[in-house]
């Protein structure tokens, strides 16, 4: 569930930005709950990157932990994402066999050797449940270095999905709303940070619509001189510009004209 979104832009100056924005609804699967919380699901891992993560929160914390004992040599940010889907994807191999492999009395290891005589219908089923376990836990890579701003994704299964070309990527269940938002709002690398801030808070308010996307909202932004959030004030600013937008301009006196002659 959830939603976080990233979108790349330039500063003032020309330099490179990236604006990114996240939720606060947690998921505790262990307690089949979702909430909202005090704390962010956005994790600074380097003075201009940070990670998001979408789906189970405890997931997200464990992968965090590890990777600020481990990750400490990634220096770009193409490097902390696949040092970043390394832990993700041994966490998710660890986890599949504790859950499927171990009842069963075996392990990767024993999976992989004894698999050829392995009773096939025994092997099939695990096969198949081996294939389907995830962590049900996405997590979104944002940030600046050398090379300029970047928009990552990581999903295990899957990819290592960079977005750096369109611009702007999300994960979460409300990645249809804020993607399509941006989308028709236009945004590029090479749009101004105020029009990304702005077209970032209206994403992420589309995605609301959302199951599992919370109301709560932390936006924040990337340049070179470091990491920024947003204050409370300066969200509600955002906010009112943006129920101000919901009214229509629309002049509809014609429009009422027609109905008036269609309901006589």
């Amino acid at each position: 569930m959830t939603i976080c979104i990233g979108a790349l832009c330039t500063d003032n100056h020309d330099g490179p930005a990236v604006v990114f924005a996240a939720d606060r609804m947690v998921t505790a699967n262990y307690l089949a709950l979702e909430f909202e919380h005090q704390e962010k699901k956005i994790e600074a891992v380097q003075n201009t990157c940070v990670i998001m993560s979408s789906g189970d929160a405890l997931v997200a914390f464990e992968l965090i932990d590890a990777f600020r004992k481990d990750g400490g040599g990634a220096r770009t940010v193409a490097e902390i994402a696949e040092r970043f889907y390394a832990l993700l994807s041994n966490l998710s191999l660890r986890r599949a066999e504790q859950k499927i492999l171990m009842p069963r009395g075996l392990s990767w290891d024993r999976y992989r050797s004894d698999g050829n005589n392995m009773n096939p219908q025994l092997y099939m089923l695990l096969d198949h449940e081996l294939s389907e376990f995830h962590l049900e836990t996405d997590f979104l890579v944002v940030g600046i270095d050398e090379h300029g701003g970047h928009v990552i994704s990581l999903i295990f299964p899957g990819t290592v999905q960079h977005f750096d070309k369109i611009g702007f990527g999300a994960v979460g269940s409300g990645i249809p709303h804020a993607t399509t938002a941006l989308c028709l709002d236009g945004q590029t690398r090479k749009r101004k940070i105020a029009e990304t801030v702005y077209g970032v808070y209206m994403a992420k308010r589309k995605a609301e619509s959302a199951p599992g996307v919370g109301k709560e909202t932390d936006l924040g932004v990337i340049t070179k001189q470091g990491i920024c959030f947003l204050e409370t004030d300066q969200l509600r600013e955002l906010e009112s510009l943006y129920n101000k937008n919901l009214k229509p301009n629309v002049d509809l006196v014609p429009v009422e004209v027609i109905c008036e002659k269609i309901i006589r």
